[in-house]
């Protein structure tokens, strides 16, 4: 009797349980399609809120994931379907109207559709994030070529050494060491860029540039920055402890420090030994040999040196072009390029400055080359040799107003990034722009002066994020300052910036009072309180 039981059990669930789920989709299919309306209802809102963080992401320069896109495409594709379902709810296809096999077919793809919308429902609320953080790229890593002198056999020699100490297991600190101008950056840039290219030596490079002063704060976020790293310490001690964790978590890195002009104590910056992570190296570069190896501690150290004849003379040709081997213009050019004394910052300044120019121009140009008085007390004869080239190259800028923007780009500290966009408004106050009452044409002329600067080699140019930024080589600020110290129209200033200064789009009128500004008088940003004012 008990194995009857048992046997007519099953017989009921193998076929009367499937008959009556059957019928449950003929009978509920109104229940079937409401719950598929709400399932939809959830999701498109669970959508709406993924949607606005892939937004905000977006705006942030954010990747974001593969699986959120993918979700997304799959929403809108579900959502599309269930809406082809919903459909048959009303016009001709009313469900009261339906046969029973079209009733049972349209409420057992509701139920199933309904189910599916829940899954994607739970999945796009498990998003913990949409996207990446952040990693900046480190400089030097992209496959763009940096400038040509890096092909000369002297450089291309040099880039080997250093590549071959990086690959050795026993080399930690390695320092690039050379006079001011000679290409260091570029030719540690030029390194950079293999790297990027073969992924195999690093895993991850970071770079921080130091200065003379050297800002704790700032050097540890560029360097945490390039590794997705956001900082919620306020102290440098507390922020050390942070990037020297995040640095040990790398299995390969390479940190590199450019223009060190002093000891420093990298655990205080979070940067750790070869004891704690020996999987991290540094490179140094820096003016002074006995820095690096007797108190940075470098294992290997490499000496970059100013051009040879040949490869100053290609390299100044290449820029100024052709006309270089013209037979009254050659003998000049062979005396210029004797005179930059091998430098790449000088040569490329005084060929740019020179390209397009006249016969008289070049003789000018050498006269001032060998000027014995260039005005500055106790200058060496390599100072000297540096001072006039990139004197000269400030002399054939030309007009007034380029010159004058030079000299306030000066004025920002050492290795300082200066917005484009914010340079107008310092043009503004400082009242050298001539011949425009908008600030909109201020903003023309602005960009027009610096790339000039640009195009002169006397400002560097740099892009991130949409933003458009230009620093000022070190040796090229010394040269700028010096000239300013000396300049009749240039007293001194000193660079201020406060966050909430701007400028409305207004016209400005000689003698009125406009954007909160009279004439003659300095806008709040950079009156006297706050610092020593440019006048002209």
């Amino acid at each position: 009797m008990d194995i009857l039981i048992s046997v007519t059990a099953k017989i009921a669930e193998y076929t009367v349980e499937p008959v009556l789920r059957q019928l449950r989709y003929v009978f509920f299919i109104r229940s079937n399609f409401c719950e598929l309306k709400t399932q939809i209802e959830k999701l498109k809102i669970t959508k709406e809120s993924v949607e606005h963080n892939i937004h905000s992401a977006r705006r942030n320069a954010e990747d974001i994931k593969p699986a959120v896109e993918e979700w997304s495409k799959k929403v809108d594709d579900i959502v599309g379907k269930s809406e082809e379902i919903l459909a048959y709810e009303g016009g001709h296809g009313r469900l009261c109207s339906t046969n029973l096999v079209q009733r049972h077919k349209l409420s057992r793809k509701a139920s199933k559709m309904a189910y599916e919308v829940r899954a994607m429902n739970t999945e796009g609320k498990s998003f913990d994030t949409v996207s990446y953080k952040i990693v900046i790229p480190s400089v030097g890593c992209s496959p763009t070529k940096v400038p040509d002198f890096l092909d000369f056999d002297s450089r291309k020699s040099i880039v080997k050494q250093i590549m071959d100490a990086l690959s050795e297991d026993n080399v930690h600190r390695i320092g690039v060491h050379g006079m001011g101008g000679v290409g260091k950056t570029m030719l540690v840039n030029e390194i950079l860029r293999k790297i990027g290219e073969s992924k195999k030596l690093f895993d991850e490079v970071v770079t921080s540039t130091i200065s003379q002063t050297p800002d704790f704060k700032r050097i540890q976020g560029e360097l945490a920055d390039k590794l997705g790293l956001k900082f919620e310490q306020e102290t440098i001690k507390g922020r050390a402890s942070i990037l020297e964790k995040r640095l040990k978590m790398e299995r390969s890195i390479l940190v590199v420090l450019d223009d060190v002009w002093e000891n420093i104590d990298l655990k205080d910056i979070g940067i750790p030994s070869v004891e704690d992570h020996t999987g991290c190296k540094i490179l140094f570069t820096t003016r002074n040999k006995d820095l690096i190896s007797n108190q940075m501690c470098a294992n290997k150290i490499f000496e970059i040196k100013v051009l040879g004849e040949d490869e100053s003379w290609n390299l100044f040709k290449t820029i100024a072009g052709e006309i270089v081997e013209a037979r009254d213009l050659k003998p000049i050019a062979i005396q210029i390029v004797r005179e930059c004394a091998g430098l790449p910052i000088a040569i490329t300044t005084v060929a740019k400055a020179l390209r397009n120019q006249s016969s008289d121009i070049w003789n000018d140009a050498l006269n001032q080359l060998k000027s014995v008085d260039v005005g500055i007390a106790n200058i060496g004869e390599m100072e000297r040799r540096v001072y006039l080239p990139l004197k000269l190259s400030y002399d054939y800028l030309g007009y007034e107003e380029v010159k004058l923007l030079f000299l306030l780009c000066s004025m920002f500290p050492e290795d300082f990034t200066i917005d484009e966009e914010e340079l107008h408004v310092y043009a503004i106050g400082m009242g050298f722009l001539h011949g425009v009452n908008t600030v909109e044409k201020v903003r023309c002329r602005i960009k027009k002066l610096v790339e000039d600067l640009i195009s002169s080699s006397l400002l560097q140019q740099y892009s991130e994020y949409g933003r458009n930024y230009v620093k000022m080589h070190d040796m090229i600020r010394d040269v700028a300052l010096s000239i300013a110290s000396k300049n009749e129209h240039v007293r001194t200033l000193s660079y201020v910036k406060r966050s909430n200064e701007e400028w409305e789009e207004e016209k400005l009128s000689d003698g009125k009072e406009k954007n909160g500004m009279k004439e003659g008088k300095m806008p709040a940003f950079l009156n006297s309180s706050a610092c020593d004012i440019f006048m002209l």
